[in-house]
C-alpha cells in the first residue's frame, strides 16, 4: 500500500517572478510558491505567461512543495470587455463559500454569466441584490465572468414627460 495520491489544489493571483529562461523552476504568484517541472502545463489562451500575467495554477503539494500541474493565463478581474448592472435571479453559494473548483452558471438582469475559480466575487451577494458584471465572451460564445460586485443603486434621476 503506498501512500495516497496528492490531491490537487487551484491558485489564482498574479506572476510576481518566474524562471529566467522557460517554465522549469521558481515561480512566484501572489506571495505564493511553485515549482514548475518538465511535466508541467502551461497554456496562454488570455495573454503571454510573464511577469503581471494573471493565472490560474492547478498544483499539487509534494514533500512539501507546491507543483504545478498546469499553469493558465486569465482574464484579470475586472478586465473583461463588457459591464452589465442588473438583479442576481440565481447564483452559486458554493462559490462564496470556499471558491468552486468546478464552473457554474449565475443569472444576472436575464442574462448568464459562467463563473470560474478566477471570478473575484463579492462574498455578500444574495439573489434579488443588485450587481455588477465584468465579463468577456469565451471562445465557446458563453460570457465568463472576471468580477461581481454589489452595487447600491441610491440615485434616481426623473426626466420630464413631453407630449406633442
Amino acid at each position: 500500500q503506498g501512500a495516497p495520491a496528492p490531491e490537487e489544489a487551484t491558485f489564482v493571483g498574479f506572476v510576481e517572478a518566474m524562471p529566467a529562461t522557460g517554465y522549469v523552476g521558481l515561480w512566484v504568484v501572489s506571495g505564493t510558491e511553485f515549482s514548475g517541472t518538465v511535466r508541467s502545463k502551461f497554456k496562454e489562451d488570455h495573454g503571454v505567461l510573464t511577469v503581471g500575467a494573471y493565472v490560474k495554477v492547478e498544483y499539487r503539494m509534494v514533500n512539501g512543495v507546491r507543483v504545478i500541474h498546469e499553469m493558465e493565463t486569465e482574464v484579470p478581474p475586472g478586465a473583461g470587455d463588457d459591464d452589465f448592472v442588473g438583479t442576481v435571479e440565481s447564483l452559486d453559494d458554493s462559490v462564496l463559500a470556499a471558491g468552486a473548483a468546478v464552473n457554474s452558471t449565475w443569472v444576472v438582469g436575464g442574462r448568464n454569466f459562467v463563473v470560474t475559480t478566477s471570478t473575484r466575487v463579492d462574498g455578500s451577494l444574495a439573489a434579488s441584490d443588485t450587481a455588477w458584471v465584468n465579463s468577456y465572451v469565451a471562445a465557446d460564445g458563453t460570457q465568463v465572468a472576471t468580477r461581481i460586485e454589489g452595487v447600491t443603486l441610491d440615485n434616481k434621476i426623473y426626466l420630464p414627460a413631453l407630449q406633442r
